[in-house]
């Protein structure tokens, strides 16, 4: 059920962040030595479990996150 002050899961931070050390993305490719996105997704209060943490984190390289702006999703 969705409360009165209910808001769809919103994107809060993006970032740019250079991989020195190696980091696997969200597609399971490995970055390292060259710059990737971190992106930070923040979920609504009353969606989110009390114990759990209320927001993701997702990485993408940055063809990744231009094909995912593209598509709009």
């Amino acid at each position: 059920m969705m409360g009165a002050n209910w808001q769809p899961d919103t994107i809060n931070n993006v970032s740019e962040k250079f991989a020195y050390l190696p980091i696997k993305t969200t597609s399971g490719k490995k970055v390292w030595l060259q710059k990737y996105i971190l992106v930070e997704k923040y979920l609504d209060s009353e969606l989110s479990h009390p114990l759990q943490s209320n927001y993701w984190t997702y990485t993408y390289t940055k063809n990744e996150w231009l094909m995912k702006k593209l598509k709009g999703a």
